[in-house]
């Protein structure tokens, strides 16, 4: 999340963007906070299921969650500010 946000100390500390929201796109921050192993896999309480290989569920939602990261690469949070303002 380093290259996503930087903080400041001190009284007038906080965090704010490391670069332009037009640079900065949904697909950043899911990145910088999920992990695909978290975000697709199946987890058992003994770990990651034993089945993976032959799971259709599993490959449906892996094929869903790739599609939706990739088409979170087009939306910046420019765009997503640019349409919060016109509603």
């Amino acid at each position: 999340m380093a290259d996503i946000v930087r903080a400041k100390e001190g009284i007038s500390g906080g965090y704010q963007l490391s670069r332009s929201p037009s640079n900065i796109t949904l697909n950043h921050i899911v990145r910088a906070v999920c992990t695909e192993k978290n975000s697709s896999n199946m987890i058992t309480k003994s770990g990651e299921c034993p089945l993976i290989k032959y799971c259709l569920p599993h490959t449906i939602r892996a094929t869903v969650w790739h599609a939706v990261i990739d088409s979170f690469s087009t939306i910046t949070i420019a765009s997503i500010l640019s349409q919060r303002s016109k509603t």
